[in-house]
C-alpha cells in the first residue's frame, strides 16, 4: 500500500506556519510601535528643553550701560493723574413711574438733566384719554336723562 498522506495533517502544519507568521508581524508592529512612542517621547523632551534654553537667553539682559539723559532742574507744577477702575453711584436715587399709561408723543427732558417738582417729564397720546371722557360724558347725559323720566314717573304716581 502507498503512504498518503493524511489531509488534515497538511492542513494543520500550514494553519500552524500562518499563526507563526501573523504572531511574528503581530509582535513586530508592537515592537515599532513602542520604539516609535520612545523616540517620540524623547524627541518632545529634547524639544521642551530647547525651547527653555531659548527662552532664557532672549530674556537674559546682557552688562550695557543705561542712557541717562540730564537736565537743568527748574521749579514747576506736576499734574497728577489718577486712574482707576470702579464704580460711579448717585447720591440720591429717584424711581419715576408714570401715574397713567399710554404712548408717549414727546419726551421733554434729556438723560442727566437736573428737573425739578412739577416739571412735565412726558407727554401722552390723549386719544384714548378723550375717548373714555366723551364716553363718561354721555352716561352721564344718559343717566341724567333717565333720572328726568323716573322723576316724571314719581310725580304721575303720587
Amino acid at each position: 500500500m502507498l503512504f498518503k498522506p493524511d489531509l488534515n495533517e497538511t492542513a494543520k502544519a500550514a494553519g500552524d506556519r500562518v499563526a507563526r507568521v501573523a504572531s511574528r508581524a503581530r509582535r513586530r508592529t508592537v515592537s515599532i510601535a513602542i520604539t516609535l512612542l520612545i523616540i517620540g517621547g524623547l524627541g518632545y523632551i529634547a524639544w521642551t528643553t530647547l525651547q527653555q534654553r531659548q527662552a532664557a537667553n532672549r530674556n537674559a539682559r546682557p552688562d550695557l550701560p543705561v542712557p541717562v539723559l540730564a537736565a537743568t532742574p527748574r521749579i514747576q507744577d506736576v499734574p497728577v493723574y489718577l486712574d482707576g477702575v470702579g464704580a460711579v453711584r448717585a447720591l440720591n436715587n429717584v424711581l419715576v413711574r408714570s401715574q397713567v399709561d399710554g404712548k408717549l408723543i414727546a419726551v421733554n427732558f434729556t438723560e442727566g438733566q437736573d428737573v425739578r417738582k412739577g416739571d412735565v417729564l412726558a407727554e401722552i397720546d390723549p386719544v384714548l384719554y378723550k375717548a373714555q371722557y366723551d364716553q363718561a360724558v354721555a352716561k352721564k347725559a344718559q343717566d341724567e336723562a333717565q333720572l328726568a323720566n323716573q322723576r316724571l314717573d314719581l310725580a304721575r304716581y303720587q
